[in-house]
């Protein structure tokens, strides 16, 4: 029976992890694999290929975010490349910024055109191949580990506590808890047919995600736990499941940035209040200070003048008793 149970496990997990979520994306007639070639995104169960035409920095730099890179390295026009699919999209772009940590997570949050199926010179796109957001590290970074052999939306969740990357234990995390995962990465919620325990136990981290995220909606994992010095390691199992792209949840629901998600900035949210008050005081009494100092000189610099005027008319200054 066991071994039943787990033949099933598995076919489950093959007819649900090889699956393409909405707003995947991939690089075809490439060098390296996922790290250049022509731009796909997968729209609405079919793959379109994106055109140089109207695309900038900040759409390639937000495709290869998406793919596991910082950021890109390049990107061409293509005249040559002629894909099977007759559907392109154009003037894709999204915001361009100086560092590769504030640039945009997902490809589907980038403004661009209807689809169409008017031909176009294609952009083939470079990735920076030498950095991986994974290895980009900050406490409560969040990433798929997709194993190499399922679409980069789909994978085992790992997050970043105490110098090093962990699985979650598949009891710790919630629907909620995954969406917030989800966002966290830059898509908008998880695609829940998909989730599936997966056939490994290894080492994770045991958190508790069922605090906070129920019914509300984050943005952050980070912010479905409660945070610590310390997070307890077990043994267990892990959940593989498939993160999706809602183009009509894309308003609402916002990507994770690093400043927001960061564990540091939260446990030291009310610190962080008080060091504020504290320079505030500070810089109130150096004011109070300078004044005092200043008035002090005013002072003395009008008796200094005042008894040199004495001086050059023949007369003393007043003492005390004239006074």
């Amino acid at each position: 029976m066991a071994t039943i149970n787990i033949l099933l496990l598995l076919l489950d997990l093959i007819v649900s992890i090889n699956c393409w979520q909405n707003g995947d994306v991939r690089l075809l007639d490439g060098s390296h694999n996922d790290v250049d070639g022509v731009l796909q995104i997968y729209l609405n169960d079919v793959w379109v290929t994106v055109c140089h035409d109207g695309i900038n920095s900040g759409a390639v730099s937000a495709a290869c975010r998406q793919l596991g890179y910082c950021t890109l390295d390049s990107y061409k026009m293509d005249d040559n490349f002629v894909p099977e699919s007759d559907h392109f999209i154009s003037n894709v772009s999204c915001a361009e910024v100086l560092h590769y940590r504030d640039q945009e997570l997902h490809l589907m949050r980038c403004s661009r055109d209807e689809v169409h199926n008017k031909s176009c010179g294609v952009a083939r796109i470079n990735c920076k191949s030498d950095c991986l957001i994974r290895d980009t590290r900050y406490n409560g970074q969040v990433y798929i580990d997709h194993m190499d052999t399922q679409p980069q939306s789909t994978g085992i969740l790992n997050i970043y506590l105490e110098d090093k990357y962990l699985p979650i234990c598949f009891s710790d995390l919630t629907k909620e808890g995954l969406n917030a995962a989800c966002r966290q990465l830059g898509y908008t919620n998880v695609n829940v047919s998909t989730k599936h325990l997966a056939p490994r136990q290894t080492t994770g981290w045991n958190i508790s995600t069922t605090v906070l995220c129920k019914e509300s909606s984050y943005n952050c994992l980070t912010d479905c736990f409660n945070h610590s010095n310390s997070y307890p390691q077990v043994h267990c199992q892990h959940y593989s499941f498939a993160c999706t792209f809602d183009e009509n949840k894309a308003a609402s629901e916002t990507s994770g940035a690093e400043a927001f998600c960061i564990i540091n900035q939260k446990m030291s949210g009310s610190s962080s209040n008080n060091t504020v008050l504290v320079v505030l005081l500070v810089f109130v009494a150096l004011l109070i200070i300078s004044v005092l100092v200043l008035v002090l000189v005013l002072i003395v610099t009008c008796i200094v003048l005042r008894r040199r005027g004495y001086r050059q008319i023949g007369g003393q200054p007043p003492n005390e008793d004239q006074a």
